[in-house]
């Protein structure tokens, strides 16, 4: 409900104490396709037509990869289509599995050069920051003194800190057994009948051995159809957009 909405931040912006002068709202449900993106972009506008928007990207493969090893550490319990439920049973079924549901699948989400230029025409392309989530730990100070330039803010950080950003670990053979006991017998959840120590204890037991999502690997056959899909909207970010995006591995 857009008018709903719509009170309801004009009641929070309201109650703000005014040695505040800056809201920063980041939610991923800004950018994923639960509902229409394009929609959520005029939406938003209408709210807040004088925001500067930050828009955060990252290496669609590294990205892909994440997704799948933390849809698998919540069981595949994830109810939101977007992100290809139900199946966790391998990272390629997953992929494969989206181009089912496309426009609302998750992979379609990576492709970010239209989602940028959608927000630079409702809010003006100097009012449109896209920074590269790679940055954050391999630049840390760069990555927020753009944000400082950009917003007008001064960040407290301590540039001798170091930013380590979590990492997803991919499933274990366990768990992956584990997954398809489970999409063979949906109706049997013995979890339900189990104090919370013992499934918690259970559940280290699954990933306890997991590496890093980027062990993950895919065929050449599908590693290609990922790469043909995003190589013009990465093409469009490097030379349109002037993103430098070449020097992260991102697909050219």
């Amino acid at each position: 409900s857009e008018e709903r909405t719509k009170k309801k931040v004009e009641f929070t912006l309201n109650s703000i104490s005014e040695n505040f002068d800056k809201v920063i709202i980041s939610s991923e449900a800004f950018s994923n396709n639960v509902a229409d993106r394009g929609l959520i972009a005029q939406r938003l506008k209408s709210l807040f037509p004088q925001a500067k928007i930050m828009v955060v990207i990252r290496n669609q493969v590294d990205a892909l990869k994440s997704m799948y090893s933390f849809l698998c550490a919540q069981l595949g319990k994830n109810i939101n289509l977007s992100y290809g439920r139900p199946s966790v049973q391998s990272f390629e079924k997953w992929i494969l599995e989206q181009e089912d549901f496309l426009p609302r699948s998750y992979i379609v989400t990576l492709k970010y050069y239209e989602l940028i230029l959608e927000y630079q025409s409702l809010f003006g392309k100097e009012n449109v920051s896209t920074l590269l989530f790679e940055e954050l730990s391999s630049s840390p100070d760069h990555f927020f003194s753009q944000i400082e330039d950009f917003m007008n803010v001064s960040i407290c950080f301590n540039s001798g800190d170091k930013i380590t950003p979590k990492r997803n670990k991919s499933p274990t053979g366990k768990a992956l057994f584990y997954y398809k006991l489970r999409n063979k017998y949906p109706n049997i959840v013995p979890s339900k009948y189990l104090p919370n120590f013992m499934v918690e204890a259970w559940h280290k037991i699954l990933f306890s051995g997991g590496k890093g999502s980027s062990s993950l690997v895919i065929s050449s056959e599908i590693e290609d159809r990922i790469l043909a899909f995003y190589r013009q909207s990465n093409k469009q970010l490097q030379v349109e957009l002037d993103i430098n995006i070449e020097d992260f591995g991102y697909i050219q």
